[in-house]
């Protein structure tokens, strides 16, 4: 696991306002939280901060007036685009004492040939020691058959945790992929077909020949008129 060493300055301002110039002053505006104890208000260097939120369940020792003070995030809110960070809330742990956490799980292993698998859970829920909270949890699917699926009891959960989240939940299961069917025209389709455009044919060549033949006798015609003329 992760752990980062902070600096922090203790405020007494509030307010949308406040948290606009200490942004741009290049520190974010955050609370920790302490059982049994008032809430903490300071400021931390945003950028640095923002580095470690990439690490999840990372550990963090802050600084305030000289006392440090383990924590973890709670919460951190950006605005609405993703870029700027906001406000963080902290979580005062101690050594030795279990904690709840939710951590990412990671599949790892080649199932069957033939065969895939499909991860059903992305999380789980377990109670650690936080100076013991790991960043992800894994599970092998190493040569699983189909029908051999991973449940939450056999993932690798760190020394002296315990597990929340229901250990009968599977979270891979392995099954043989479908192939997909393309049709292709059969010879009745074809001959259908080569049907339908012989009739056309002879539809277009009835139609010309009545045409023809219409031409014809308006051709007659306009000569025994002609000829009654005279």
């Amino acid at each position: 696991m992760k752990t980062f060493k902070f600096k922090a300055e203790k405020r007494d301002q509030f307010g949308k306002g406040f948290a606009r110039r200490a942004r741009a002053n290049g520190k974010v505006p955050a609370v920790l939280y302490s059982k049994g104890a008032d809430v903490t208000h300071i400021t931390l260097p945003s950028h640095e901060v923002a580095l470690t939120l990439k690490y999840n369940n990372a550990l963090y020792e802050i600084d305030v007036d000289g006392n440090s003070t383990l924590a973890i995030v709670k919460d951190a809110q950006r605005d609405a685009v993703g870029t700027v960070l906001e406000h963080i809330d902290f979580l005062s742990v101690h050594k030795g004492e279990k904690i709840r956490v939710t951590v990412n799980v990671q599949i790892t292993g080649n199932v069957a040939p033939g065969l895939m698998h499909l991860q059903e859970l992305q999380t789980v829920t377990i109670k650690a020691d936080p100076a013991q909270l790991p960043e992800f949890i894994t599970g092998s699917v190493e040569g699983f058959e189909e029908g051999h699926n991973l449940f939450v009891r056999d993932l690798e959960l760190p020394e002296g945790s315990e597990l929340v989240t229901d250990e009968d939940i599977p979270v891979a299961i392995v099954f043989e992929p479908k192939e997909e069917i393309i049709e292709t025209p059969t010879d009745e389709a074809e001959g259908e077909e080569g049907a339908e455009e012989s009739a056309e044919s002879a539809d277009a060549a009835s139609d010309d020949s009545a045409d023809k033949s219409d031409e014809k006798q308006g051709e007659a015609d306009k000569d025994q008129g002609d000829k009654s003329d005279k």
